[in-house]
Formats: structure tokens, sequence, C-alpha cells
């Protein structure tokens, strides 16, 4: 008597596997990822209001002193106030 093999009394984990039925989907994947993009937040780096503390900071070289230190973290705190004054 000849034994039927495990595989062939398993279904199948997703019933399209054995079909050949075209999944159909009206947006493409281009748009999907574009509106991804766009939802998020621009990055520090790219935001206008941050450029100047960005251009400060940098501007302080390898050795800067505690006083140029504390005018540029005053500065930063100024405009966050400035650009967020729903958070204070």
């Amino acid at each position: 008597m000849p034994q039927a093999s495990p595989e062939s009394s398993v279904m199948p984990l997703n019933p399209l596997d054995d079909d050949d039925v075209p999944i159909e989907d009206s947006t493409p994947l281009g748009a999907i990822v574009e509106g991804v993009e766009e939802s998020h937040s621009p990055s520090p780096e790219d935001d206008e209001r941050n450029r100047e503390y960005l251009i400060r900071r940098t501007a302080l070289g390898d050795n800067p002193t505690q006083k140029e230190m504390d005018a540029v973290v005053a500065y930063g705190l100024e405009q966050h106030r400035y650009n967020f004054p729903h958070l204070y």
C-alpha cells in the first residue's frame, strides 16, 4: 500500500500560492514611497530656522572658551523659544 507524503496533506499557508491570480493595486509603489518621505519632519540640518545656530556652533572651532560656548547656547535657546513658542 503506497504512503502519501506528509506535504500533500498540508494546506498551503497562503491560498493564493496554488492559484495564478494577479494581485491588483491601483497605487504605484513610487507614490507610496513619496508619500512616506513627505510625511516626515525635515532634519535639523535642512531646517532654515536652525541654520544660523549650526553656523555659530561650527564656528566655535576645536577649543572654544566657556564664554563662547555659553553665547552659542544662549543664542540657540533664544531661537528655540522664538521658533517654538507653544513649548514654553
